[in-house]
């Protein structure tokens, strides 16, 4: 066993991983979970976790505009996440990676802030 982690733009994507991901989400969620990645998210960054250089599993990270008391934040959300092969740590891996990209932004609420001081969103503006 050999991880990695991919970080891909949106608009940076292969057909190929596409093809992959919609196949994945189609098999978990029916044809409806079928998305045009490029026009829903993209603004998003995505992680791949590979194993041996196999897509096992993947998940994305984009800006959301939230509205709080009439102040706008801008936070960094995740979605998409889906491990392809079940059972097998793949989408905990992937969950590590996003909070340690989290983490390393370094930018943390502030005590006064109406977010619980334990919430794992950063604040970016």
């Amino acid at each position: 066993m050999k991880i990695n982690l991919t970080f891909k733009k949106t608009n940076s994507l292969t057909n190929k991983e596409i093809l992959i991901m919609n196949s994945a989400r189609i098999k978990e969620y029916g044809k409806e979970g079928k998305l045009d990645f490029r026009k829903v998210d993209a603004k998003g960054e995505f992680i791949f976790v590979k194993d041996n250089g196999k897509i096992v599993a993947f998940g994305m990270m984009k800006p959301v505009k939230i509205e709080l008391d009439d102040k706008k934040y801008l936070i960094n959300g995740i979605g998409r996440g889906l491990a392809l092969e079940k059972g097998k740590g793949y989408g905990r891996i992937l969950n590590e990676a996003r909070i340690k990209i989290l983490k390393k932004l370094k930018l943390k609420l502030k005590s006064k802030s109406p977010f619980p001081k334990s919430c794992t969103c950063c604040l970016m503006s």
